[in-house]
């Protein structure tokens, strides 16, 4: 399972295997939401790339398993945006706060 094409986790995932040298598997299903692909994978219906912060509580239950990558870690950069306004609510204010001391605001 993998997500649908035009996504970053989607390239992600395709790109990995190509850099890893690795034949590609065979998609049996392109599902449009992480979680419930984690969701298929805890059934019992497939395996899956995903970010480990997607499936980060089904990993602490012990509904899924993690499995060390062969090739390159690769990451996804996150973009934070926001309607600008003249005024912005307490909570926008913190929540910009906190994410300058990861990344530069635009």
């Amino acid at each position: 399972m993998t997500t649908e094409r035009g996504c970053i986790y989607r390239h992600l995932f395709d790109h990995v295997f190509a850099t890893a040298n690795l034949p590609p598997p065979v998609i049996a299903s392109e599902v449009g939401s992480i979680s419930a692909i984690g969701r298929l994978v805890a059934a019992g219906v497939g395996h899956a790339l995903v970010p480990r912060m997607a499936v980060a509580e089904m990993l602490e239950a012990g509904k899924v398993v993690e499995r060390p990558w062969p090739g390159k870690v690769e990451t996804a950069s996150l973009v934070l945006i926001w309607r600008r306004r003249r005024i912005q609510s307490p909570a926008l204010k913190l929540l910009l706060t906190a994410a300058e001391q990861w990344t530069v605001i635009r």
